[in-house]
């Protein structure tokens, strides 16, 4: 069964595909549970610590940590480890799970709860609003202001929900693989039609097109059964589909009028290539040891003004 949950620790991580839903105040009670039921399953079977896969998947993170050595502001950069320690606790807690209970771990479950969360979310927030609050025209209107503002501890930045839109369309395509009835297989499809419509709605260019080119590639690498003139013409609807949207295609149409910042074009693609132009001078300045993690921003904010820019 595609959403069958068949043990406590496949509950537990299950959670974290729900986290969307969960209260930001919150979101760290999850994890620390999760952490206590795999510990508790660890020490129950006497499963060792893997410290291979630990280090492999950690260790960007202690990599960072160390630049808190020749940081000029060690409790700012304290603070910003604080933020990236989910880099560390999640392998941490998987180098604790058996061979045998990983492969036990529904994926495919895990998967389509994670697709189903992000539709109550956008469903639940654009009706209340829609119902309650404004008008239809208006919840449309404004929804990124919406989400970013009058949700409370639900709150999110407008491109972070159309990376959860895009990472969900992408991860629940995998589910086609399975045994799916007629019914399963039209709800899947529905969904991943609302995912899209939500897409378009936030009208992000990058989670856009990081979900259409992920989707080709995808096809072209996994699915080697397909004939070409069936992912190309599809990967061509999907894409004018996206592109055949006023407010998208504005979005795209910035990439190819690309100026120097200036007050009078301060639209969000020149603002990031100036912002990737600094990053870019900083890097070629000090490319081995960097800035470290609680002075990188100061460093930024520093060639932003040798540069006259005000980002």
């Amino acid at each position: 069964m595609l959403l069958r949950i068949k043990s406590k620790l496949n509950f537990f991580v299950g959670l974290m595909f729900i986290l969307i839903l969960i209260p930001s105040n919150l979101k760290s009670l999850f994890i620390i549970l999760l952490g206590i039921v795999v510990l508790y399953k660890a020490y129950k079977n006497k499963t060792k610590f893997n410290k291979v896969f630990f280090l492999n998947y950690s260790i960007i993170y202690f990599v960072i940590l160390l630049t808190l050595i020749y940081n000029q502001s060690f409790s700012q950069g304290f603070w910003f480890a604080q933020t990236m320690v989910s880099l560390a606790i999640f392998p941490f807690y998987f180098s604790f799970i058996s061979k045998d209970d990983y492969e036990k771990l529904n994926f495919d479950a895990f998967f389509g709860i994670y697709l189903i969360s992000i539709f109550v979310f956008h469903v639940a927030v654009f009706s209340w609003f829609a119902i309650f609050e404004f008008s239809v025209p208006d919840t449309l209107r404004h929804f990124q202001e919406i989400v970013t503002l009058h949700l409370g501890k639900l709150s999110t930045h407008p491109i972070y929900i159309s990376m959860h839109c895009s990472i969900a369309l992408f991860l629940s395509t995998k589910l086609y693989k399975n045994e799916l009835s007629i019914f399963k297989k039209i709800v899947l499809f529905l969904l991943q039609a609302f995912m899209i419509l939500f897409l378009i709605l936030h009208a992000k260019k990058g989670p856009i097109a990081a979900f259409l080119v992920s989707i080709f590639l995808y096809f072209i690498i996994f699915y080697k059964g397909l004939n070409l003139k069936i992912v190309i013409p599809f990967f061509l609807i999907l894409t004018v589909l996206f592109f055949s949207i006023p407010s998208v295609k504005n979005r795209f149409s910035e990439l190819i009028k690309i100026e120097k910042l200036t007050n009078e074009n301060a639209n969000s693609t020149n603002i990031r290539v100036a912002v990737y132009k600094n990053v870019f001078q900083l890097i070629k300045n000090s490319p081995i040891i960097g800035y470290g993690i609680g002075t990188h921003d100061q460093a930024l904010q520093d060639n932003y003004s040798r540069n006259n820019q005000d980002i």
